[in-house]
């Protein structure tokens, strides 16, 4: 609480209760004062707030601070703590002020957002603040702001969900798909001599810029720079598109086949109407690429591979593989069921989202599918192509993915289901193992990016995934929980979570 602040109820006698859920000897901590602000719907999970910093709490918190900058500023001339106010006012006023101002709007955003009850999605906007001054007069602050929030809705029954599982047969051609995979993963991708034309499957070391404009010059308005950026030649019996600067590519092939060391391209095209960049976002861009390698894989026989992983002949690494490629079946198996139930979900929420999504939202949407990827072991590489294909895909399969977003947190909510930090290091380690790093420095790369949050989001949902599909009716079978078992389970652990008070 502001030290200045004084509590609506300061007079108000203490109920009975809170005197005997006070600890003995201690002082009961009173609650802030109601801030004045008003509220405004704005559009489908969008409010603007308008809220008010009384002229005593800025009076009192700036000559605080003044006071304090008096006795510790060291100016010439005046020994320590004898500046005259006035020139600690000429000097540091206006610094002082615009701190002051920032630290005032933080400290009340975030108590509106307790009193009014608000769970604010993404960063809020603050409109122009530089323009908001600290009153000279001793008078109110009004300061506006506006959000998005998790948007109302109702949420349907989701015991018994109808869903059908079907098991993938494994064959031979997929476990050689998968060895040649793995012997891609480990081998090592060696640089070639400059002369070497780029061939399907290579990986090209390149400095990528996007510019805007179509047909933009090097001189143009530059958007993103990437100084060493991975691009990978699409195979030959793949599609021939592929991501570059994390935009799809219609025909990256023929843009990189047979290109060296030193040689450049550069394209077109208008950005994909889902990307997170709103300079990206359906505008015209340039993109140019200077390769400065070609790297490429160096395969080993089959049978080599097998010693060094330390299997006595190719049969065993075969069985292996084949066991290991089982399982994944399984998983996909349950995955595909978890589909369907987010299909089933989808169908039957309604819920009112914005008409147009922010680039934090989108960015959400696409950490939220890379991290997804990245936990069922899906390549780099592959993981690149298919975020590249979001950003390029409809509006609406983005509103589809918020929508999800939000239902699923909102059971996760209900069946009271958490994530200690001891699974999000263990998912940080799986990663880690795929990614042949060490866990911290994994864990440095996810907190840089920002990603940190969406492993955290990702185990839950996972959780509350499992969750649902114990309850749903697979293949026309009886759930694992059902509702009544599921409702004991609840209250139970809401008994552990909430133990009796000892009595006064």
């Amino acid at each position: 609480m502001n030290e200045s602040a004084r509590p609506a109820d300061a007079d108000a006698v203490e109920s009975p209760e809170a005197v005997a859920q006070a600890e003995p000897g201690t002082e009961t901590e009173e609650a802030p004062p109601r801030i004045e602000v008003e509220v405004e719907d704005i559009g489908p999970a969008r409010k603007k707030l308008k809220a008010v910093i009384p002229g005593d709490t800025i009076k009192a918190r700036l000559d605080s601070q003044m006071s304090e900058l008096q006795q510790d500023a060291q100016v010439p001339g005046f020994r320590k703590g004898r500046v005259p106010m006035r020139l600690i006012e000429k000097r540091f006023g206006s610094t002082l002020r615009t701190d002051l101002r920032n630290q005032l709007v933080g400290e009340h955003y975030q108590q509106v957002l307790e009193q009014e009850d608000l769970v604010v999605v993404g960063d809020p906007d603050f409109g122009d603040l530089d323009k908001l001054e600290l009153p000279e007069d001793g008078g109110d602050l009004t300061f506006e702001v506006t959000i998005e929030v998790v948007p109302d809705f109702e949420m349907p029954d989701y015991h018994g969900i109808e869903v059908k599982r079907e098991v993938k047969e494994v064959t031979d051609e997929d476990v050689q798909r998968e060895l040649r995979h793995e012997m891609l993963r480990i081998g090592d991708m060696e640089l070639q001599d400059p002369d070497v034309a780029a061939t399907p499957g290579d990986l090209l070391d390149a400095t990528v810029r996007v510019l805007a404009g179509a047909d933009a010059g090097d001189d143009a308005a530059e958007i993103l720079n990437f100084p060493q950026a991975a691009v990978w030649v699409p195979e030959e019996t793949g599609s021939p598109s592929g991501p570059i600067a994390g935009l799809m590519v219609d025909d990256l092939r023929s843009l990189t086949l047979g290109k060296k060391a030193g040689d450049e391209f550069r394209l077109s095209l208008t950005g994909p109407q889902s990307h997170e960049d709103e300079r990206i976002r359906n505008q015209p861009v340039t993109v140019t690429a200077k390769i400065n390698g070609v790297h490429r894989a160096q395969l080993t026989d089959v049978s080599e591979f097998a010693k060094m992983l330390g299997f006595e002949d190719e049969s065993q690494l075969r069985e292996t593989v084949k066991t290991q490629l089982v399982a994944r079946a399984e998983t996909a198996a349950d995955n595909d069921a978890k589909r369907q139930i987010c299909e089933h979900l989808l169908e039957k929420v309604e819920m009112h989202l914005p008409e147009g999504f922010s680039g934090q939202q989108l960015a959400r949407v696409l950490n939220r599918q890379a991290a997804q990827l990245e936990s069922e072991g899906v390549p780099r590489q592959e993981i690149e192509h298919r975020l590249a294909e979001m950003r390029s895909s409809t509006e609406e399969s983005s509103r589809k993915e918020m929508k999800l977003f939000f239902t699923l947190a909102r059971i996760a909510e209900q069946l009271g289901l958490d994530v200690s930090s001891a699974e999000v290091n263990g998912r940080i380690s799986q990663i880690a193992m795929r990614r042949r790093m060490r866990p911290e420095k994994v864990r440095d790369e996810l907190q840089r990016t920002g990603q940190i949050e969406q492993v955290f989001m990702q185990l839950r949902e996972e959780k509350t995934l499992n969750a649902l599909l114990d309850r749903a009716r697979i293949n026309n079978q009886e759930p694992k929980i059902k509702p009544e078992a599921a409702d004991e389970a609840k209250d139970e652990a809401k008994d552990e979570a909430s133990p009796e008070q000892s009595p006064a």
